[in-house]
């Protein structure tokens, strides 16, 4: 008699997981030989504090003897909207687990246990006004303390940016000893009141140097978990602002909301513009000098706007370091993973030595931290965007979707004002084309040629220089070809068919043992996606057949084959089209 023996298993989990999400969850039990189970279960269960929220279960083998070898399952779960992200706060905590559990009779049953994060679900971001905030509405009252101020805005993204203005009144009669912005979390167990103070992250300010001179503040939104609330508990999020003085503290709380909103969300929506220039004086100036450049004043700033192109002006008081000239350019998404703002005197010391000997715009790479995707194709891109040199301007942030120039005390100078103006419109006038003049990404530089021979031999094709790829029609199909990142680290190649009707069914598939759960493949689908399969991940949408590549590819003539193999698929799987639909 042969005595039964523990499989080992194991559960695999997305990535990533968003509460209403739908998503697979696969149980893998690997047998020395064969033994005899009983039923194989999978839950997943949720908690807020120590009250459950979540309890998911699924049968997904019923039981009977396991062969040698690994066997698998697929389980698919749906968690509701409701549900609220896993948080591990000082007085809230939500969790969740996804466990399997393999039944063995007469012997010790097998389990493993994960944690599971759940991210909130993605929510759009509102076009919003400007809010103005007081201590006394009515206007501050003589020799007592009174703070007031305005912010761009209340609802912002995770990594979003939070802009303000704050005045100290009676500076004289009030002995004002520290100004500052936080931004603080309260947790409850349940919806009633307000909770009790968790996270706290605080931004110091300069105190102003007048009576009602605005102190300028822009905070970025740390990564921590979006407001949400529930019957299980809440969380929500404060932006106080307090000036303490030697009679006590004036505290002015704004009830803000943190969303989980997509990557490019923050770019489509519209913003308040920028602080108001003031004196009448000024605006004359600025209208004359802005108007020379194609800019138009409107609310106390300067704006241009050209073929989705656009450069937003204004200056900002920032106390003791006096006024400065603030530029918000923007352009279309770039691609590049682009990532940069001012270095540290260190910094700057370290990029001068590193780059002594080679030629660069300006003093750009020496007092300014750059990321992308691609080094060399960063690089390229910077001397594009910035070709000349940067003279007094600083560049406080760059991304893909634009830049924020600086330049200090430059707002009543016709001179400086003028160029700073003619550099803001050339920057986002050397980003309309860029993508289209970036060499590829450094590891397929010498494929270029293969590439752009291949895309000449295509109807309607558009090539896609920052991740070297191809759209276009081959033979009598809207194909895409080209590269993609896989993780933010490792580049596959893609091979995609564009359907011209909906497919069905829809699934992903790494090896052939995945398409046995597929029953509405037929003989001839089930051949061809397996042909496909031995290429790459395969990946089944409505409006289209997608392969990756673990691998670059230097010349895509290479990959006509097994586009014909996608194509016939995509054929295959459009509704109706095979002899069960």
């Amino acid at each position: 008699m042969k005595w039964p023996h523990r499989p080992e298993v194991q559960l695999f989990l997305p990535r990533e997981v968003r509460s209403g999400d739908h998503f697979e969850l696969e149980v893998r039990a690997r047998a020395k030989r064969p033994v005899r189970v009983g039923p194989i279960t999978v839950r997943v269960l949720g908690s807020a504090w120590l009250q459950p929220i979540l309890a998911l279960r699924a049968v997904v083998y019923e039981g009977g003897e396991l062969p040698e070898g690994e066997s698998r399952w697929r389980c698919r779960v749906e968690l509701p909207r409701d549900l609220p992200p896993s948080f591990h706060g000082t007085r809230l905590r939500v969790a969740y687990r996804a466990e399997t559990h393999v039944d063995i009779p007469f012997w010790p049953d097998r389990e493993a246990g994960f944690e599971l994060p759940v991210l909130p679900h993605e929510q759009p971001l509102p076009d919003e006004t400007p809010y103005h905030f007081s201590t006394r509405p009515e206007g501050p009252l003589g020799g007592r303390p009174h703070l007031e101020g305005i912010v761009d805005r209340r609802v912002l993204a995770i990594g979003d940016s939070i802009a303000g203005r704050v005045a100290l009144s009676n500076l004289a009669a009030v002995r004002y000893s520290s100004l500052e912005v936080a931004l603080v979390a309260f947790e409850s167990l349940g919806l009633q009141g307000e909770g009790a103070e968790g996270q706290r992250f605080v931004l110091a300010l300069p105190l102003p140097l007048a009576d009602g001179e605005p102190v300028s503040f822009h905070m970025r939104v740390p990564t921590v978990t979006p407001t949400f609330e529930s019957l299980y508990g809440a969380l929500r999020w404060k932006l106080v602002v307090s000036a303490r003085h030697a009679r006590g503290t004036l505290e002015v709380p704004i009830p803000i909301e943190l969303r989980a909103a997509d990557p490019n969300a923050t770019a489509r929506r519209l913003v308040p513009a920028l602080p108001s220039i003031g004196s009448a004086r000024v605006a004359k100036l600025w209208a004359r000098v802005g108007a020379e450049h194609g800019f138009t004043l409107q609310d106390g700033a300067l704006s241009w706007r050209q073929r989705g192109l656009t450069v937003d002006v204004g200056r900002e008081h920032r106390g003791r370091e006096g006024v400065v000239l603030v530029a918000r350019v923007t352009w279309p998404e770039l691609g590049l993973g682009l990532r940069g703002g001012p270095r540290s005197a260190l910094g700057r010391l370290l990029g001068s030595l590193a780059l002594e000997g080679e030629s660069v715009p300006g003093s750009f790479f020496v007092d300014h931290a750059l990321e992308s995707r691609f080094a060399a194709q960063g690089r390229s891109a910077l001397r594009m965007l910035f070709p000349g040199s940067l003279g007094a301007v600083k560049v406080a942030e760059l991304t893909d979707a634009g830049a924020r120039l600086e330049l200090d005390g430059a707002s009543e100078d016709p001179g400086s004002l003028s160029r700073f103006l003619a550099y803001a419109r050339a920057l986002a006038e050397n980003a309309e084309d860029l993508p289209e003049r970036v060499p590829p990404p450094d590891p397929l530089v010498q494929a270029m040629p293969a590439w752009e021979a291949w895309a000449a031999s295509l109807a309607e094709a558009q090539l896609d220089r920052v991740m070297l790829g191809v759209e276009g029609v081959f033979e009598g199909v809207r194909v895409r070809v080209g590269h993609v990142m896989v993780a933010g680290e490792e580049l596959f190649a893609s091979v995609a068919v564009l359907a011209d009707a909906p497919l069905d069914p829809c699934f992903v598939a790494r090896d052939s043992v995945d398409l046995v759960a597929m029953p509405k493949l037929d003989a001839e689908a089930r051949t061809l996606a397996a042909s496909v399969l031995e290429a790459g991940d395969l990946e089944v949408r409505e409006d289209l057949v997608e392969v990756r590549v673990a691998s670059t590819v230097g010349d895509p003539a290479r990959l006509e084959g097994l586009l014909r193999k996608v194509a016939r698929l995509a054929a295959r799987l459009r509704r109706g089209a095979g002899p069960y639909r």
